[in-house]
This record gives C-alpha cells, structure tokens and sequence, in this order.
C-alpha cells in the first residue's frame, strides 16, 4: 500500500544527501602529476594524471588545488590551469604556454579564476576558460622598485601564492619586495615595499579586511585595504 508521507520523507532524504555530494577541500590531494579524490579512510575515489613525467619522477607538487562549488581547479607548476568537476573529468585547461613556475590558483566570489608566475604576470581567467585580462608587474628603473637578483633572470619577479578579498581585490607579493593589491578588472590598486628581494611569503586577508604577510626573516606587517602600513 502506498504511504504518501513516508514516500515524501525518503524523497526530501534523498534530496538531502545529494545535495552534500559536493568537493570538500580536505578529500583533493595533488601529488605526483595526478590529482587524487579520497575519502574519510584514505581510499581513492576517482584519480586524473595531467603529467605522465611527473608521475614517473615522484614529483611532488608545489602547488595547492583550489575548489569553488563542484570545480576543482589547479595548476602543473608550469604550463597549464586545469579545470575538472566533482568526478574527476577534465572540463578545460587554459594554456600559458611558458615555462615559467605558476602558483598555486584562487577563486574569486564570482567564479574567476587567478594564476600568478615566476614572470611577474598574474592572469584571471573565467570559468568559462577564456581570459579575462592579465597585470604584469611593472619594472620601473629607480632605486625602490629595482631589481637585485642577479643569479636567475626568471624569478625576478616571481609572484607569491594569492589571496582574494572579498570584494575582489587579489593580493600577492613579489620577488622584489613589494606587496601587490590588484583590482578584479585587472588594474593596480596600490603597493608597497615591504622587505628585501626574495624575502615575501604568501599573504593572508584577515577577517577586518587587513593584509597580513610575513618575511622569510621572520618580520611580519599588516597592511589595511588602502595600502598603509599598520
């Protein structure tokens, strides 16, 4: 006999439970050129190799898979942005084609995705896989902004891992010393010298909307959304 009530509880159930089959940050883990889904004990859900060289190699990835919804995108360290859904298919990759060290993405509230190199470019592409625009850092011939490293042309201007404000704006620091704020539609908003040539780690937004960024020789500096040091 058919029970209208319990048959709506077992649909809203289900509804439920689909609905919490979603990418949860902690079950990604990028290693050895694949991307690996786990779950709770460890076991391997689904697995998507993009470097057959780096799987052969053991290589380790320096870069930290970003997740928005059921997208999960990443980057192979040096040439392409990835993009795959929830079952580990591949929806695109975005070529940048130089052989430059990529960081680790970002994902904005409103779905672009951001990739920093070892060039002093930073891209923002769409999650359509088209390119919205790109910032390069600019090389000004003065005594602030110069460049001291001499040993790898390449770095000079390398960018940090990025953070995303919530209104967009897309903070990262540079091999030289500055720290960068750059607006979502790809103009400088401000920076600052902070610290000596290769000395910037990764900035971090904090809850009151400051830039909190560290040193490799231990100093720290907050910096308020208008580029001040605090």
């Amino acid at each position: 006999m058919f029970n209208k009530k319990i048959f709506m509880i077992m649909l809203v159930l289900s509804v439920l439970i689909i609905s919490n089959i979603g990418v949860q940050a902690e079950n990604i883990v990028q290693r050895n050129g694949s991307i690996y889904s786990v779950d709770r004990d460890g076991d391997v859900r689904w697995s998507y190799t993009y470097s057959k060289y780096n799987q052969a190699k053991k290589l380790a990835a320096d870069t930290t898979p970003a997740i928005d919804d059921e997208m999960i995108y990443f980057t192979d360290n040096k040439f392409f942005l990835y993009a795959i859904d929830s079952t580990g298919d591949l929806k695109w990759q975005f070529p940048i084609f130089k052989n430059a060290k990529l960081t680790s993405p970002a994902v904005a509230s409103n779905g672009t995705i951001f990739v920093g190199t070892s060039e002093g470019v930073l891209y923002a592409v769409k999650s359509d896989s088209q390119l919205d625009w790109k910032f390069e850092v600019p090389v000004e011939d003065n005594d602030d902004r110069s460049l001291i490293l001499d040993d790898d042309e390449d770095e000079k201007l390398a960018l940090t891992d990025l953070a995303v404000a919530k209104d967009g704006t897309i903070y990262f620091g540079v091999e030289n010393g500055f720290l960068y704020a750059v607006n979502s539609d790809g103009e400088e908003k401000w920076s600052i010298k902070l610290a000596d040539a290769g000395e910037l780690n990764s900035p971090v937004v904090t809850k009151g909307g400051h830039i909190s960024i560290t040193s490799r020789a231990g100093d720290s500096y907050l910096v308020g959304a208008d580029g001040k040091l605090k």
